[in-house]
């Protein structure tokens, strides 16, 4: 069983900024999961403009912002927060060119989590 909390926020974060950025009312967003042995890898994909090669590192960094021709709103802490998140339960996060046209995030998930190791995650132990 998985902490509902920390993955419902990482998964929403990464909707929503999909979302928020995307350039078309018409636009879509394609979430998947594959199964592997000790974890899930998780996909969001758009198809918006995407993030330029020189920016799907720094977009990692607390307070990066990248402007758009929508110019929404947002702090730059939310996809901080989420490679903060899923790193601390050992996985791992990477912002692609999407084929075509858009971003796709990919991210593992662990299928069990020692209480411990959630704990930790969670910033409740140090």
């Amino acid at each position: 069983d998985t902490n509902v909390s920390p993955f419902e926020s990482v998964l929403r974060n990464l909707i929503e900024n999909a979302v928020k950025h995307h350039d078309r009312t018409d636009g879509q967003i394609v979430v998947s999961c594959e199964s592997h042995d000790d974890y899930y890898e998780f996909s969001v994909q758009d198809d918006g403009p995407g993030i330029p090669d020189e920016f799907r590192d720094k977009i990692f960094e607390m307070f990066i912002r990248i402007q758009t021709e929508n110019r929404s709103s947002g702090t730059g802490m939310g996809l901080a927060l989420v490679k903060r998140i899923v790193e601390g339960y050992g996985g791992w996060i990477r912002a692609e060119a999407a084929s075509g046209r858009g971003t796709r995030f990919r991210y593992t998930w662990p299928k069990e989590i020692p209480i411990a190791e959630e704990k930790n995650a969670n910033g409740l132990d140090s």
